[in-house]
């Protein structure tokens, strides 16, 4: 027996390496062009010149290309069941003929041919011949060992044949699967061999798991994945993971560890014909390795190159949100997002953005179609990519190396996202207000927004029109944080926002919008007489008109009153602490107007003004916010119509508790905290909440002595001593 010659009785080796054989060239089989379906795509072969050429060694031989030619399919007829053990005998007796010295085992090469008609008849009644099957694998060795070019010829024949499924397990079971994948795991292997190679393995995986298993179990994934970047194979390899890997969760998690995803990034960054061809199955291959990527593997260059072959022309939906969803998965860590600042791969990401409304990628967005006749489907394909885009960007714009960059606010990209505020479409001015709000961070910036960029303007009359939900939250977090600066409060004022977030404080608005816009009037008001005394002015000027005794203000107390929305109370709360702090604070600053006149004004045209305050000091989940309360109603109780407001509220029998818990140093339960911005916060380390506690409790003492001497006129009924709060 020859040497590496398996009998039939033997078990599948591994294939050792091949002897040097001269190079046989073959035209690349053609791939399916298309990766719509999730059907597993068969690798069909080449035109007749697929067969092997005529070498030096064989010069007085009949070439196999003649001799064959009745036997192999040259045009890809039907495929016929018999027609495989018949190519396959003719095969192996021109290789006898070729060279005598071939071994063909104890049964000889007579007994073998006769084995191989009898299997061709059993075909032909629809049974297969596993021991006929086995046999062809031990002689495929053997052809293998002499480096005999029929070796590829009989290859190509059970590559053909592994289109038809009812091969494929049968290739599984007599290990001709197994020595395929050992010869791919080769260096240096001909290329016609290869192509022969890849193309059984992955028809004989095609929605066969079985023969999925078989490649998880001999390690084979690595070496098909070191060939993803074989420029003479990669557009056979590719539909071959795909066949290997698709609806198969091994081999997906063992392709996200053998390196699928960074090696198809690698193919991309190339570029060529085979990425173009094949984007289709890199795109299939993406969806299902990036769950299992690793950051360390992926090449620095990764969200660029994805990006830039998404905005490429004629890219199909399918593959253009999968690459969208690969840069949004590495733009989940940090190294990617400092990358995509630092490389300036933001603009890419927007120009995707603008091509997924405009496939000219128009970028005149104020008068761009919202759909250009796409199906539903593809259309809510897109909306939810943007959303995925957006949400990556904004995580990136909230980087230190972001607002670094682009801090001098003159960057084309700033200029994209100024230009985004008055786009037609929802989901780009969203986008705009995010990204430009995180950005909006420092004093610095925010004055450049306001007194150069003249941002505010645009904002104020978005929040008149605008009708999107999304739109108005992130719009209004961008003016909260433009507000913060102390000179930009009274510009935001002058340009009557107070009016525009008038319009969200309505009992039929959305609490989270009524709750952004209660916040950035807190931040407008905080320090600014002018902008209190804006919102304390009528609603009317006509004396005789109803509305002449209310205010903006009234309308933010009756929303209190209206809403269920806890969080909607506790901003406005908030909002009538900062207009307290303005008033009676003793450290606050005249305006222009008269502060005393301010606050007669203020508690004339506000009855029960002191109600939301019985909220702050009354609830137990917000240490802080109780603590902010009692610091109000200290202040509240320095003028004698504040005091009359108090004793309103001290009649509930939760305020009062509340006031004798705070005397004493005590504090209620701060379990099941209901989620707050800038409001919830760990548990207090013990000495903030001791010093917490104390300043409450100084907060009310002050409240219990201005009580006593502000308060005209006999006792209220709720006189302290009878809660046992006794004032020496």
């Amino acid at each position: 027996m020859a040497e590496g010659h398996i009998s039939r009785d033997e078990g599948p080796s591994s294939v050792m390496h091949h002897p040097s054989s001269p190079s046989l060239s073959i035209t690349p089989i053609h791939s399916p062009q298309s990766a719509e379906s999730r059907r597993s795509p068969t690798l069909a072969s080449g035109s007749s010149s697929d067969c092997v050429p005529t070498t030096s060694t064989q010069r007085n031989a009949t070439p196999p290309h003649e001799a064959l030619q009745r036997l192999t399919l040259t045009s890809e007829p039907p495929l016929t069941p018999e027609g495989m053990f018949r190519a396959l005998e003719g095969i192996f007796r021109l290789a006898q003929v070729q060279d005598e010295s071939i071994d063909f085992g104890r049964q000889g090469a007579n007994e073998i041919f006769r084995i191989l008609q009898q299997a061709n008849l059993d075909a032909s009644r629809g049974r297969v011949d596993l021991d006929a099957l086995r046999l062809t694998r031990n002689i495929l060795q053997e052809l293998w060992w002499r480096a005999s070019q029929f070796t590829a010829v009989a290859a190509k024949e059970l590559a053909d044949h592994s289109r038809e499924a009812s091969w494929r397990i049968p290739f599984g079971e007599t290990w001709i699967l197994d020595f395929f994948l050992d010869v791919i795991a080769l260096d240096n292997v001909p290329y016609d061999m290869a192509i022969q190679s890849l193309r059984l393995i992955g028809n004989s995986c095609a929605d066969t798991d079985i023969n999925r298993q078989r490649v998880v179990m001999k390690q084979s994934l690595v070496h098909l994945v070191k060939r993803v970047n074989d420029p003479r194979l990669n557009t056979v390899v590719i539909p071959v993971l795909y066949n290997i890997c698709i609806d198969y969760e091994p081999t997906q998690e063992l392709a996200g560890r053998q390196r699928l995803c960074p090696a198809l990034i690698e193919l991309l960054a190339r570029g060529g014909p085979a990425p173009i061809s094949m984007l289709g199955y890199i795109c299939r291959l993406l969806d299902i390795t990036i769950p299992k990527f690793n950051t360390n593997t992926s090449p620095d260059y990764t969200v660029e190159v994805v990006l830039r072959t998404a905005l490429s022309p004629g890219t199909e939906v399918d593959d253009c949100v999968s690459l969208a969803e690969t840069a949004v998965a590495h733009l989940q860590h940090e190294k990617f997002q400092k990358l995509m600042v630092a490389r300036d791969t933001g603009r890419m990401a927007l120009a995707l953005l603008i091509q997924s409304y405009s496939p000219q990628g128009s970028q005149q967005v104020t008068d761009m179609p919202t759909n250009m006749g796409r199906s539903p489907e593809d259309e809510q394909e897109y909306f939810t990519m943007r959303g995925s885009l957006i949400q990556a960007l904004s995580d990136v714009s909230a980087t230190a190396e972001f607002s670094a960059k682009y801090s001098s606010m003159d960057s084309p990209l700033i200029e994209t996202l100024l230009g985004w505020l008055q786009a037609s479409q929802s989901q780009l001015r969203m986008c705009s207000c995010v990204m430009l709000g995180n950005l909006a961070r420092s004093d610095a910036i925010c004055t450049i927004m306001i007194s150069r960029l003249q941002i505010h303007t645009t904002l104020i009359s978005l929040l008149g029109n605008e009708s999107d939900s999304q739109v108005l939250h992130s719009a209004l977090g961008l003016l909260r944080n433009l507000a913060l600066p102390q000179r930009n409060k009274d510009v935001l004022g002058n340009a009557n926002i107070l009016a525009s977030l008038a319009r969200f404080w309505s009992p039929g608005a959305i609490p989270q919008v009524s709750h952004a816009a209660a916040s950035v009037l807190r931040q407008v008001l905080i320090g600014s007489p002018n902008n209190i005394r804006r919102l304390l002015s009528s609603l009317s000027s006509d004396p005789e008109s109803p509305a002449h005794s209310k205010t903006q203000f009234s309308l933010l107390l009756s929303l209190y009153d209206q809403s269920d929305d806890t969080s909607v109370k506790v901003e406005i709360a908030r909002v009538l602490v900062a207009i307290l702090r303005s008033i009676q604070s003793p450290t606050a600053q005249p305006g222009l107007a008269s502060l005393e006149d301010l606050g007669n004004r203020f508690y004339a045209l506000h009855q029960n003004v002191a109600r939301p305050l019985a909220m702050m000091v009354s609830q137990s989940k917000w240490p802080i916010i109780r603590s902010e309360g009692w610091f109000a109603i200290a202040l509240m109780a320095r003028s004698v119509q504040g005091c009359k407001a108090i004793d309103a509220i001290l009649h509930h029998v939760e305020v009062f508790g509340a006031l004798e818990q705070a005397i004493h140093g005590q504090t209620g339960s701060t379990d099941s905290q209901t989620y707050m911005p800038g409001i919830n916060e760990p548990s207090l380390p013990r000495g903030q909440e001791t010093e917490m506690k104390a300043k409450n409790r100084e907060n009310a003492m002050v409240l219990i002595s201005e009580m006593l001497k502000n308060t005209v006129g006999p006792p209220s009924p709720s006189t302290f001593e009878t809660t046992g709060i006794f004032v020496l």
